[in-house]
């Protein structure tokens, strides 16, 4: 049914959300990237990716804000 469609969603938040966490630093992130990775068909994946990137790209810039 529908409800199958928030599951798709899921993998592509959850993979684009530990893609960033991994730019910022997160030494466990590589590790989950890869069990996300396994569970996602490689469209999936290139969305995420391609969705991750834009994000660290769009907040990359934070001037005097960042520690």
């Amino acid at each position: 049914g529908p409800s199958g469609l928030g599951v798709i969603k899921d993998k592509v938040q959850s993979y684009k959300w530990t893609r960033i966490s991994s730019a910022h630093g997160n030494a466990n992130a590589g590790e989950l990237i890869k069990i996300v990775e396994e569970r996602m068909n490689p469209l999936l994946r290139a969305e995420a990716h391609v969705k991750a990137r834009r994000w660290i790209a769009s907040h990359n810039s934070c001037g005097d804000t960042c520690g």
